[in-house]
């Protein structure tokens, strides 16, 4: 027996789901809300059997959201939702999804930007203890959590996250995730593979006025590879190489556009 998902007005259903208690205490609001909240969400909205335990679309958009580095738009969670496995039958609709943003409104809001992400922190680590299976929250968790077979489901979804950022056209967009995906999943060659690529440098190097968020992000993730073992001042003079090579491709190749024209 599956949940029935059309059984009254998406609208009707997700409002009624969307209010929170404004004086439930902070050190209980998390248990709260996986106890109530996300499970009306997932009851209401998913269409898994109650006998599978918190499983299905709900609860992967919720981890999704909770293991990425800057939060998700909601095409990027749709494309990722059909990636897991959410095709055909159960495939999440437009009013699947309409559904559960009006549902979640007061806990998932939209940055400028378009992303997503967690507006209340008890919300992030019920996700992550009681969802992930995690103990250590996944902003502070060791570049090596990995190794810990407790921390499988994390690790997966960085993983699935990795092979999605790793064909997105938007430089900008790759840098925001692709990096701490990459580093959390243990992946070290492809970290140092993406911060050597010569684009990256020419990338980084002609901005304008790099933020102080780009530059932090970069020393950062040069440490974690030093500090994973790797051959930082290999990989940096061989990066300068690559990029001598790259500006004189470039060069040769607008001489010989400009030849032709």
């Amino acid at each position: 027996m599956r949940i029935p998902v059309n059984s009254g007005p998406p609208d009707s259903r997700a409002s009624a789901l969307s209010t929170a208690p404004p004086s439930c205490p902070v050190p209980l609001i998390s248990n709260h809300i996986l106890g109530v909240f996300v499970f009306k969400w997932w009851q209401y909205i998913s269409w898994y059997p109650l006998t599978t335990g918190l499983n299905g679309w709900v609860v992967d958009t919720l981890c999704l959201l909770s293991v990425s580095h800057c939060g998700l738009t909601d095409l990027e969670l749709l494309q990722l939702l059909d990636i897991l496995g959410y095709k055909n039958h159960y495939k999440v609709t437009t009013s699947h999804w309409a559904a559960f943003r009006l549902a979640t409104k007061q806990w998932i809001q939209e940055k400028p930007n378009g992303r997503l992400h967690f507006c209340h922190q008890s919300l992030r680590q019920a996700v992550e203890h009681k969802l992930l299976g995690i103990i250590t929250p996944v902003r502070e968790s060791s570049p090596y959590s990995f190794q810990n077979p407790v921390n499988c489901k994390k690790t997966n979804l960085h993983r699935i996250l990795t092979q999605f950022f790793q064909g997105q056209s938007s430089f900008w967009r790759a840098y925001a995730e692709l990096p701490w995906n990459l580093k959390m999943s243990g992946n070290w060659e492809e970290l140092c593979n993406f911060l050597t690529n010569p684009k990256t440098l020419t990338i980084i190097s002609q901005t304008t006025k790099p933020t102080f968020w780009i530059k932090l992000h970069l020393i950062h993730y040069w440490n974690v590879l030093a500090e994973a073992g790797r051959d930082t001042t290999g990989a940096y003079l061989n990066m300068v190489k690559k990029m001598i090579t790259y500006k004189t491709y470039k060069i040769k190749e607008r001489h010989t556009w400009t030849g032709i024209t």
